[in-house]
């Protein structure tokens, strides 16, 4: 049996419409108060939310900063050895915590949990899609403080979550990834509206691509287990030959290096992206870049 305390840390940054519905969801829990704390990081002022967070004990802390910045002083100002994080536009389950505490309790080994998440719509109506990636959505994750590099995560600037898998699996402790569903995952209709038509969602595509791949890069010397960097080279490749599909389809002037030993070494990890199910996938998306003629590659990537 551990000792265990969670802090529930909530970013939010120049967004307020959902954050107090967020931290109402944090404090509604079935778990005893004296068991967690929260703390809510962001960059705006808001009366009605600042005056709610004093009124309920909650810790606020007003901030410029990257993602990485925010997680790096959420954690360094917590008093729990278990992380579970909160998404400002999502929404805990009223069990979420007490079945993160006795999870974690009863598991001493325990590093890192990952619930499933319920998607849902601004207006909160239940959305048929689903998601069941260990790495998926930061308020599905509770982790334990203690195998965060918090220097390292200063240098986040995007896909925190999957680099909170990485600490994990390169501490080599526990994890539980069940099919446990204790968080709503709010998907914003408005955002994939406005990408609008397909040259238009290739652009936006190529921006998150980069910064993708520049964010892997930049933590690569982070982790040390062998495992964490094969996933770390698998994700680069799987990057470059997206960029260069796009390359290939006229939307961007330049294009991403890569070694025909690092495509054999590529196909020998097998899955893609995070599964093994999808592993096909990869010859698929080499034929695209070096077999197909340009017109059937334009439709493949129009159905994805």
């Amino acid at each position: 049996m551990n000792d265990v305390f969670i802090s529930v840390i909530i970013t939010a940054y120049n967004r307020k419409e959902f954050l107090l519905d967020a931290i109402k969801s944090a404090l509604k829990q079935t778990l005893p108060k004296d068991k967690y704390e929260i703390i809510v990081i962001k960059n705006f002022k808001d009366d009605l939310i600042d005056d709610f967070m004093n009124e309920n004990n909650i810790k606020s802390i007003l901030m410029e900063g990257t993602i990485g910045e925010f997680i790096y002083t959420g954690i360094k100002e917590s008093k729990g050895n278990i992380i579970s994080f909160l998404d400002d536009d999502d929404l805990f389950f009223s069990n979420k915590l007490e079945y993160v505490y006795n999870l974690f309790k009863n598991n001493s080994k325990l590093v890192y949990y990952h619930n499933l998440p319920r998607f849902i719509d601004d207006n909160n109506h239940i959305l048929k899609k689903s998601n069941h990636s260990k790495e998926f959505n930061m308020s599905c994750i509770s982790i334990k403080k203690n195998i965060i590099d918090n220097d390292d995560v200063r240098k986040i600037f995007i896909l925190q979550d999957t680099l909170m898998y990485y600490f994990a699996l390169d501490s080599k402790g526990k994890i539980i990834s069940n099919k446990e569903t204790l968080t709503y995952y709010r998907f914003h209709n408005s955002v994939s509206n406005a990408i609008g038509d397909l040259e238009s969602r290739n652009a936006h595509k190529l921006i998150l691509l980069k910064k993708y791949l520049s964010q892997i890069e930049t933590m690569f010397k982070t982790f040390k287990s062998k495992r964490v960097k094969k996933l770390m080279f698998n994700y680069t490749i799987s990057l470059k030959l997206e960029i260069n599909i796009l390359h290939k389809l006229g939307y961007i002037n330049t294009k991403e290096k890569i070694k025909m030993t690092e495509i054999l070494k590529y196909l020998f990890i097998f899955n893609y992206w995070d599964s093994r199910k999808f592993y096909i996938f990869k010859y698929i998306k080499l034929m695209e870049l070096y077999i197909l003629p340009k017109k059937l590659c334009k439709f493949i990537e129009s159905l994805t």
